[in-house]
């Protein structure tokens, strides 16, 4: 008889903690969201309905392959980083390695750039569709004069939403990109 009970207060628990999942699951897989507000709500005869949409933020960039510039192409205002890959290949575009180092190419970097650790972080939050200055200022292509092999850099950039972020961007920049950068008064990136 006791095994009935316990099982019963059981069951009931278990459907319990399976309605609170499922009511989890519904509030977080909504893509959308609808506020109604009522206006001159006093008489409701002449109330009027407004229907607002909330639309999530986009976040995303692209490099144009010419000038090495990043173009945020999201929906808000953003800040970009980006990793800057570079190899030495033969003109065939095979990367050289024969397990002697190749000289280090030197390069200037852009306006408004800046380096921490392993990215190269754009100072200003970049608007929509516009495009931040170019990563590396001599882009000519770089050879070595003892080798028929050519450096070849590859720019690969990343946002993150910029608006929005007001004063505890610091924090969710950091989340997202490591302590070793942070955010000043002004908007604009720094090393930390």
């Amino acid at each position: 008889m006791q095994h009935d009970e316990i099982r019963k207060r059981s069951l009931t628990r278990s459907a319990w903690i399976s309605l609170l999942c499922a009511a989890l699951l519904l509030v977080a897989g909504v893509g959308s969201v609808f506020a109604y507000v009522i206006i001159d709500g006093s008489n409701q005869a002449d109330a009027k309905q407004v229907v607002v949409t909330f639309t999530p933020g986009a976040v995303t960039c692209t490099v144009d392959s010419t000038t090495g510039a990043v173009t945020n192409t999201g929906n808000s205002k953003a800040y970009i980083r980006a990793a800057l890959i570079l190899n030495w290949v033969n003109s065939g575009g095979e990367i050289y390695y024969d397990g002697t180092a190749m000289p280090a190419p030197t390069f200037t970097l852009g306006e408004n750039w800046f380096k921490v650790g392993d990215y190269y972080y754009y100072k200003e939050p970049v608007a929509v569709n516009n495009a931040t200055q170019v990563l590396i200022n001599n882009t000519a292509e770089l050879t070595n004069s003892s080798t028929e092999y050519t450096l070849r850099y590859t720019i690969v950039a990343e946002a993150i939403q910029a608006e929005g972020t007001g004063e505890n961007s610091v924090p969710a920049i950091q989340d997202a990109w490591g302590t070793g950068i942070t955010r000043n008064d002004d908007g604009t990136l720094k090393a930390a």
